[in-house]
């Protein structure tokens, strides 16, 4: 019987959604995932950076998180292994299961706070992990004197998450019910069964195994001595039927011999699979709350040292992983802002606060700026920390030189009109026909070149006649037919390029 499974985590800040974001996006090491089958995971919903996704829907629906609340909710959907046929998006199994589970969240939770979902088929399992901001429009009451009511968009994740287990029972069932028809069934409501962190989980696998395979040897050996001298002594009447009296003693021995490697072979089966009752109770019970004391103390000690285990139980260095996550962060933020307030407003809505600071001062090319330092919510990291590029120096170069290809950009934009203006010229000319309008490139002299070159120079400056060579030169190159598809392309931005109406396109 194959189950349907979905659990949800509060995270109740921008740097959660971030670390979560990092792991669902295969930004950083992912142990238990082939990085093989990477290109087979598919995202469904938002961005590669969930943390903007996030704050995307927080500005449109115009809400400002409170301090504690929980700003996203983790949705995790996946059924029973043997519920796939193979653990690929091509597997029709999975194709209906993902449709119900992203229609069931759209249904749950509004599709406009379903701001990002991936389905993983990098692990041994498939499954979907969503990032729900727990948003509702809700009707409050404002004033002081006079009170009047108002619908306003609010942080409700206890509408979803409730306070007890009722609620999220209710929303499995109600999952479960979603995708019944595919075969699939709800877990047992009420069971006391929990979800295992992966480490735990290979832990007690590993210990259970080896208790299992105790009780295999613990079993009484089959001897065959055994059979032998239980058979009696043969009566003095047995001595005159010695046939009828050794086939009626080999048939009881075989029979009391069948019955105990019967049962030996059960035993083996049940200790095997974990499910002898004197293995499943006490010892799995108490392997599951020894793992989970030893993980705790360890990871406390471990904290206290600046590091963690991670989900295969492997040591990672907090400092680095904070480093990493804020170094991928700010290359986002790079790649968009042109301005050191742009910057840090940006950062801001990521959970990430910017500031500079006299006693760090820094040198770059010469020059002196205070240094900066990002607080992550963890603590404050250093600029030289993360790296070279990202000094105040680094920063304001890197935005300056954004800011630069930027107005550039906006300048090539104005000179792609005048040469647009040219080209469709030529084609008017030759009445549409770009193979005229090849040749007539192509006998352009050096000296007629040179004339249209320097009417360029003397509407948009030499930056504006260096763009201009060069788009001439690509269209030297052109063939006829890519001159056809040029044509095309300036006729739809409203050029006449001398074709009359209704005339045949010519190549």
């Amino acid at each position: 019987m194959a189950y349907a499974i979905l659990r949800v985590a509060k995270m109740k800040t921008m740097g959660n959604v971030g670390g979560h974001g990092s792991h669902v996006e295969r930004l950083r090491e992912t142990l238990n995932a082939d990085p093989e089958k990477l290109k087979l995971n598919q995202r469904l919903a938002g961005t590669d950076d969930p943390m903007y996704d996030v704050k995307v829907r927080f500005d449109k629906a115009g809400v400002e998180p409170r301090k504690g609340a929980v700003v996203a909710i983790d949705v995790f959907i996946s059924a029973s292994p043997e519920h796939f046929q193979r653990n690929h998006p091509d597997d029709p199994n999975w194709k209906a299961f993902q449709q119900k589970a992203m229609a069931f969240l759209a249904q749950e939770y509004g599709a406009a706070n379903v701001v990002h979902a991936i389905a993983h088929h990098d692990e041994t399992s498939p499954h979907l992990h969503a990032i729900v901001t727990p948003i509702r429009n809700k009707t409050v009451k404002v004033g002081r004197a006079v009170k009047t009511e108002r619908l306003e968009n609010r942080l409700c994740a206890k509408d979803w998450l409730g306070g007890d287990r009722s609620t999220l029972s209710k929303l499995q069932t109600r999952f479960a019910n979603s995708v019944k028809e595919l075969g699939l069934t709800r877990g047992i409501e009420g069971s006391k069964a929990k979800h295992t962190d992966v480490s735990q989980f290979y832990s007690v696998m590993k210990e259970t195994t080896a208790q299992a395979q105790a009780v295999h040897l613990a079993l009484a050996p089959i001897e065959k001595d055994y059979y032998v001298k239980s058979v009696a002594a043969p009566r003095v009447i047995d001595r005159i039927y010695l046939h009828d009296y050794a086939r009626h003693e080999v048939s009881q021995a075989l029979h009391a011999l069948s019955t105990q490697i019967q049962q030996t072979n059960e035993n083996v089966k049940k200790a095997r699979s974990g499910q002898l009752v004197e293995l499943k109770s006490p010892v799995t019970d108490a392997l599951i709350q020894k793992g989970q004391t030893r993980q705790s103390q360890a990871e406390q000690a471990l904290e206290q040292l600046g590091y963690r285990l991670n989900v295969h139980g492997k040591l990672e260095n907090i400092l680095e992983e904070r480093q990493k996550a804020l170094r991928t962060t700010l290359s986002r933020s790079l790649g968009k802002c042109t301005t050191i307030d742009e910057l840090r407003a940006d950062l801001a809505g990521k959970g990430i606060k910017m500031g500079f600071y006299k006693d760090r001062q820094e040198s770059h090319q010469g020059k002196s700026y205070n240094g900066v330092g990002f607080d992550d919510g963890q603590g404050r990291l250093w600029g030289h920390e993360l790296g070279a590029d990202f000094t105040t120096g680094r920063l304001v170069d890197q935005l300056a030189q954004l800011q630069a290809q930027r107005e550039r950009a906006e300048r090539e934009k104005l000179y792609q009109v005048t040469v647009d203006g040219l080209m469709a010229s030529y084609f008017l000319i030759c009445k549409g026909d770009s193979t005229k309008v090849a040749r007539m490139l192509a006998n352009t002299t050096p000296q007629q070149r040179e004339t249209t070159l320097s009417q360029f120079r003397e509407i948009h400056g030499p930056e504006g006649a260096t763009y201009a060579r060069q788009q001439l030169e690509r269209f030297d190159k052109m063939t006829s037919y890519q001159l056809a598809t040029e044509r095309e392309s300036l006729k739809k931005l409203g050029h006449d390029v001398g074709l009359s109406q209704g005339q045949k396109l010519r190549r």
